[in-house]
């Protein structure tokens, strides 16, 4: 085994350069040495900072490279896309996520981890933490392990699933903590586990203070001292170094090696939902087996990702509910029409009729009054024919289809369209796994494949120039059924999709493609879940507010902030994933506007 702090580049997906269409297999993988490439392929780089590539070991003239592929360098050889020029050269992707070129997203690239990209044949894919994997060198005793920095050989978890779903392990050099020697570094050398990631693999024995670099030699177990970070503020978070790099822990009292309590900066390691961190709670002062990690909802944290939110009483969730104005952060006040914190003006009213005015008398609360209308504010798409225009959320498991899947939105194709209207596409064309949302002659199409079968639902009627709420529910894996305002319009059972997902690494985008790049509409309230959704639920007129924190909510974009002048940054997912901001193609084409 081999451990150490070198950070490795994961696989490239990309074939190395021949002088015909390379092979699927032939040098796929980016590399260390030479050694990691085929027979005939050398591994270079072309420039500092760039990852290295198996090329093949002739040189090249104009022609002689297969599509995609750039002849150049000293001397010239093929180069796989990404690599020479084009929008990964200038590495946008950041950690150990490799740049892979994509023209089906607006940015013209994405960024993938060695989960989906493999490793050189000398590395093993790692879980690095809880939200991170990257290639680290495989070994099988600690001699494999060159030094500095100090690294033994050990198990850790690996990004292999067995039969059972769960990840296999594997053997890689773990370094030691930050100043601990090889005599007091310890590994997980069991192949039976537990298994951990990188970042809790490793820890530093010790009988006092002096191995520990500054740190302080505490109890791990009633059997064991490991040395551990310092800290000065208990209840607070603090900075740590793992293998990984810097991470955040929490400091809390430890027992040390002679008994008393120390200060200590414990790692956390769970991953917790967008409005809490990871804390270490104990029975002060405790071992650092007797330790428990938890997630904690932080008011300022929760604020921050949407107005109006705030932390329940368990302090577990995040949420924008309340019963009473007590409920909510200042100066956000209980809206008792809808049940949420926002601000006491008419404009921020979660009141689901769109038909309200301002009522002086209830504290400047909006009432239904129907006096006047009070405008949507959407996302528009420009009407032309052809330019393609979109809008681009980067890949996310949270888009593919799970057997209880719903996408719900409110839609109105613009005046005058009459050519074929992407409206919401996942890879949907070409058969590959994917779906598609789409418009022609008056009909709106959901379409959904598995890579063997397909399956279209169709709602008729349906007009430019008119609003409608959008539901398409796929239930119990094997129904797909279309509903437009609240009614149901099609539905069709396709045994054959059994409990398949329907997944692909594309991203989630609304507008046109590339073969459909034509885009004609405005879009108001999308929101994605992981449940079937029901009729009724599917009914009704603009929520007008986040719906955070109901079950199975994985994506909510409500468009509200989308004005001028205009950028991907005022589009915000207001569900408990807060997904990043998404990449436009055809910007002064896609912009915030009125939504009748």
């Amino acid at each position: 085994m081999k451990r150490s702090l070198l950070v490795m580049l994961g696989v490239s997906s990309f074939a190395a350069c021949t002088v015909s269409p390379p092979e699927p297999d032939s040098a796929a993988f980016r590399c260390d040495t030479d050694d990691d490439c085929a027979a005939d392929f050398i591994c270079l780089t072309l420039a500092p900072e760039t990852p290295k590539v198996c090329v093949r070991d002739v040189t090249c003239g104009p022609g002689d490279c297969p599509d995609g592929f750039t002849c150049t360098g000293q001397p010239a050889r093929c180069w796989p896309p990404g690599s020479a020029d084009g929008p990964c050269a200038s590495a946008p992707c950041a950690g150990e996520l490799v740049c892979l070129e994509d023209p089906a997203l607006a940015n013209g690239f994405r960024c993938a981890s060695c989960e989906e990209l493999g490793c050189p044949a000398s590395s093993a894919c790692v879980q690095l933490s809880a939200s991170s994997w990257g290639c680290r060198p495989k070994c099988m005793t600690d001699d494999d392990c060159p030094a500095p920095p100090p690294a033994l050989c050990g198990w850790v978890s690996g990004a292999d699933m067995n039969a059972d779903g769960i990840p296999d392990p594997a053997q890689v050099c773990v370094p030691c903590p930050l100043g601990c020697d090889l005599q007091s570094c310890q590994v997980e050398d069991n192949p039976a586990g537990p298994f951990v990631p990188l970042d809790q693999a490793s820890s530093c024995s010790c009988t006092d203070h002096t191995p520990c670099g500054g740190g302080r030699c505490v109890q791990q177990s009633a059997s064991q001292n490991v040395c551990a970070a310092s800290c000065i503020l208990v209840g607070e978070s603090c900075a740590l170094v793992t293998g990984t790099g810097a991470e955040t822990g929490w400091c809390t009292e430890i027992l040390s090696f002679n008994g008393s309590s120390e200060p200590t900066c414990v790692h956390c390691g769970l991953s917790c939902n967008s409005g809490l961190e990871c804390r270490v709670a104990t029975n002060n002062p405790a071992r650092l087996d007797n330790t428990v990690r938890e997630c904690v909802c932080v008011d300022a944290l929760c604020a921050g990702i949407w107005p109006g939110n705030h932390c329940d009483a368990s302090a577990t969730t995040c949420t924008n509910a309340c019963t009473a104005d007590g409920d909510c952060l200042p100066p956000y006040l209980c809206d008792p029409g809808a049940t949420i914190c926002a601000e006491p003006q008419c404009n921020h009213d979660g009141n689901p009729d769109p038909l309200e005015v301002c009522d002086d008398g209830a504290g400047g609360w909006c009432k239904d009054d129907c006096t006047g209308p009070t405008p949507e504010w959407g996302l528009v798409f420009g009407f032309s024919t052809g330019a393609m225009r979109n809008v681009g959320f980067a890949t996310h498991d949270d888009f593919n289809v799970e057997p209880d899947f719903t996408i719900e939105l409110w839609l109105r194709i613009l005046p005058g369209t009459s050519a074929l209207t992407t409206v919401l596409d996942r890879g949907g064309g070409g058969g590959n796994p994917g779906y598609r949302l789409s418009w022609l002659s008056n009909a709106l199409t959901a379409t959904f494949t598995d890579g063997s079968n397909s399956v279209n639902i169709t709602a008729n009627n349906i007009q430019p120039n008119t609003s409608h709420k959008i539901g398409v529910v796929r239930s119990s894996a094997t129904t797909f059924t279309l509903y437009v305002d609240g009614n149901q319009r099609d539905t069709e059972t396709v045994p054959a999709f059994g409990g398949v997902t329907i997944s692909n690494n594309w991203p989630l985008t609304l507008g046109g493609v590339a073969e459909e790049p034509n885009s004609s509409f405005a879009v108001d309230e999308l929101r994605l879940w992981t449940v079937a959704r029901t009729q009724t639920q599917l009914a009704g007129e603009r929520v007008g507010h986040s719906l955070f924190g109901e079950p199975g909510l994985v994506g909510e974009w409500l468009f509200d902030y989308a004005l001028a002048p205009f950028g991907s940054g005022d589009i915000v997912d207001t569900s408990p994933s807060s997904h990043p901001p998404p990449t436009l193609t055809g910007a002064g084409e896609v912009t915030g506007g009125i939504v009748p």
